[in-house]
């Protein structure tokens, strides 16, 4: 994967800026109140309702600005914020209307708020419901922005007296907790969401896939029941139920759990996937190859099920359609090394010296993992003591010694 370029250093002096030109108007409003000059209470006034528009969009600029701006916006921010504490608030009785508006600006907890109010507002944008791993959809790609907002929100929120947030905020933060690979954290924040709201089905759902990750299989199974409990019509925490069911090998269970999220959703890729993955572990190899058919004539651009169908044609002996179907992987995915090993057992079950050596080196050169499957693999067993087989193995692992071990 590429790497990610650097986010661009941003100033974050329109945020104080806006910061201070605040108090200022509070202190005009202030004087407004208790000065006995009518001429310079209405000049008070008038200057205050001039920079009100200002000292909004100072904060705006900085804080609801574009994507790459906010993590460093937020890194300077806290930076500051945790060189200065705050100050106790003003115990003392005000006076009038004014004065209080004033003393409210002045404390840091409502700077703070709006900047944890930020943070989770970026973290709804960029983190996208958490899909099992081994599933389809994929991940988010802005990790390192999640793990700095997430960083910066743990620093706010530990100098931060009074922080109360919604069921939906600890949904955010359950699903960038996830996205950082942080099970228990994620687990934390998905349980606050649902104290606060007990019928919250994204929360359940997190819930559920963060268990399936950590292989508590009966535990996802009852979270992605409450949560279709919750929304009968959530087809992906249907998909998610049969996964979670074919680990505890109910598949019959699993097979329904599938047929109710295709009812929900006829088109789900993701759904007939699945269902084909559950049928090839319970050996109903025709059945699933009628399931990858499905998933391909949604998304044939989707190279897994091209995979998945070969992978079962050579299961029913059916070598010659296998191989159209690895080609198939080959062409959407020509650095994928799966699909060159699959070729080359096939060409060796089929006696295919020649071609299959050709597969089983490309396969090597993309993936040096598979010269230690070739090697125990049964499937090259037809062709093991031929001497080019024999000497493509010798020449991988000489390369191999040759080359410098990375940690």
């Amino acid at each position: 994967m590429a790497n990610r370029s650097s986010p661009k250093q941003v100033s974050y002096a329109p945020f104080f800026v806006g910061v201070y030109m605040t108090l200022f108007i509070g202190g005009l409003l202030y004087f407004s109140s208790v000065t006995k000059s009518e001429h310079a209470r209405n000049a008070s006034l008038f200057v205050a309702g001039i920079l009100l528009l200002p000292a909004v969009s100072a904060f705006q600029i900085q804080m609801g600005g574009g994507s790459e701006s906010t993590s460093s916006a937020l890194d300077d921010y806290l930076r500051e914020r945790l060189r200065t504490p705050p100050k106790e608030p003003s115990t003392k009785k005000t006076k009038s209307y004014s004065e209080a508006v004033f003393d409210q600006l002045k404390t840091q907890e409502q700077i703070d708020r709006y900047v944890v109010e930020r943070i989770l507002k970026r973290l709804g944008e960029i983190v996208r419901q958490p899909t099992i791993k081994e599933g389809i959809a994929p991940r988010s790609l802005e990790k390192e922005e999640v793990k700095i907002l997430t960083t910066n929100f743990e620093v706010l929120k530990s100098v931060t007296k009074k922080l109360s947030l919604s069921a939906l905020d600890y949904l955010k933060l359950g699903n960038a907790y996830f996205e950082e690979d942080k099970f228990e954290k994620a687990l934390a924040s998905y349980n606050k969401a649902i104290e606060i709201n007990p019928v919250l089905d994204e929360a359940w759902f997190g819930y559920g896939v963060v268990l399936y990750e950590l292989e508590r299989f009966k535990e996802a199974r009852t979270s992605f029941e409450r949560a279709i409990e919750s929304n009968p019509d959530f087809y992906e925490a249907w998909i998610n139920h049969g996964n979670t069911q074919g680990q505890l090998g109910c598949y019959e269970e699993a097979f329904n759990s599938y047929e109710r999220a295709i009812k929900i959703k006829p088109r789900s890729y993701e759904a007939y996937f699945n269902y084909g993955k559950a049928l090839e572990e319970s050996n109903h190899f025709n059945k699933a190859i009628t399931q990858y058919d499905n998933a391909i004539s949604i998304k044939p651009e989707r190279f897994e099920a091209w995979l998945q169908r070969g992978i079962n044609q050579s299961k029913l002996n059916l070598y010659d359609e296998s191989i159209v179907s690895f080609d198939k992987v080959i062409a959407i995915h020509p650095s994928y090394a799966g699909s060159y090993l699959c070729k080359a057992c096939v060409y060796a079950l089929q006696g295919n010296t020649d071609l299959a050596i050709a597969d089983l080196k490309k396969a090597i050169e993309l993936d040096p993992k598979y010269l230690e499957m070739a090697k125990n693999d049964p499937d090259f067993d037809n062709i093991r003591n031929d001497d080019r087989f024999k000497q493509l193995i010798q020449t991988c692992e000489e390369k191999q010694q040759q080359e410098p071990q990375t940690d």
